[in-house]
Order: structure tokens, then sequence, then C-alpha cells
């Protein structure tokens, strides 16, 4: 009899992968053994929605240790209203390392929330958290985002390899038809990866305008 059987790991791995749409298997997987959390872990973390401050609350107090916690497996992040994080992080604080403790995700979804007093601002902050957050994101979707936002431009062009973007925006009511002077523009740099996916966007105002590119 072996006393130590080997079990291959790329058979435990193809295992754990075909429980991927199994949680309450996959939860149990995670007490089996500890080298069997991680990969466990990239498919009950791989989809994380954050819908209000309590779902934040909640993350926190469950994972305290935020360089620590499994938002590293996730691959698709959604909030649901942007000035939540940075709303939040004066009452206690780590609100924003939270969020960038989500540094392995592809898609990235934020939401302004017109039911809760307006779209994405930029005089809030609103976009601060996500800058940067990901070097490997791909896919992009804000809005509603209050126009003109400062910043806009290069706030995209933090994430080298996107490929799909979607953007819908109104005009800032404070403006009244009167818009600030046009900032500069940051140029595109010449380096800059070309776009390959797709690029959608929706403006809302007296009526609906929308265009989509195809790349």
């Amino acid at each position: 009899m072996m006393t130590n059987p080997y079990f291959p790991p790329e058979t435990l791995d193809s295992i754990i992968d075909l429980l991927n749409d199994e949680p309450e298997t996959l939860k149990r997987c995670c007490l089996v053994s500890k080298s069997w959390v991680p990969r466990t872990r990239k498919h009950l973390f791989a989809h994380i929605e954050f819908r209000s401050p309590s779902d934040l609350g909640s993350w926190k107090k469950a994972f305290p240790d935020v360089a620590n916690s499994p938002g590293y497996y996730a691959r698709t992040l959604i909030v649901g209203y942007a000035r939540l994080v940075t709303a939040s992080d004066g009452e206690e604080g780590g609100w924003i390392r939270l969020i960038r403790a989500f540094s392995g995700v592809t898609c990235l979804v934020v939401k302004g929330g017109f039911k809760h007093g307006g779209g994405i601002r930029a005089s809030e902050g609103s976009l601060t958290p996500f800058r940067g957050i990901s070097l490997t994101l791909k896919s992009l979707r804000l809005g509603p985002i209050l126009l003109p936002y400062p910043g806009l431009f290069d706030f995209i062009l933090s994430f080298p390899l996107l490929e799909d973007l979607g953007l819908t925006g109104f005009d800032d009511p404070q403006f009244n038809g009167n818009r600030p002077p046009d900032e500069p523009q940051t140029a595109i740099p010449s380096t800059s990866p070309p776009f390959t996916g797709t690029l959608g966007f929706h403006l809302l105002g007296g009526g609906v305008t929308r265009w989509t590119f195809r790349g």
C-alpha cells in the first residue's frame, strides 16, 4: 500500500473546474485541505457585485485583512453605485483599499444610479478608487456619468489592455446648458495597443443618441 498516495494536481484542478456551477459543493471543498482553497476560490469569487454600502460592510467583516482577501480571484466586479465607495471611505476607512484589492478583474462595471441622486460625478471623485485597478482589464462599462467629466479620457487609458468600452452619459444639470471651457485633452500615446473590441456611447438628453463602433 502507498502510505502517501500522490494525486496529480492537474487532475484535482480538472475536478474542481467541473464543479464551477456548484457553489455549495465548492464551499465543502474548501474544508478538505488548505491546498484546495485557492482552487475553489477562483470559482466562488469569480463574480462579485456590491449593490449597497451594506454589501461592502459584509465583505469587509468577512475578510478584514484586505491584502489577503479573495478579491484577487474576482474576474468580474460590479459596483452598483459608484458614490458608495467614496462616500463610505470616511466612516471606517479602508473602503477604497478594499476595492483596489480586486486587482485581477477583467470586467469592471461601475454604475451611477439615477435613484441615488444622479450619476457618476467628477466633483465627488467617483471613479478615483477604480483608476488602474487592474492591468488585465479588458471590458469596462460606465454610467450614467455626468458630462463633462474632466480626466475621463485619462481614466480610460489607465487600462492598457482594454478591448470593450461602454459609456452612458448625460449633461450635468449644474451647467444649465453652459459648459465650462474645454480642458486640454490627453493625446493618445503612439504606443497604445490597438482597440479591437467594441466601443459604445449612449448620450442621454432631450433625445437619446447612440453610437456603436466595432473594431
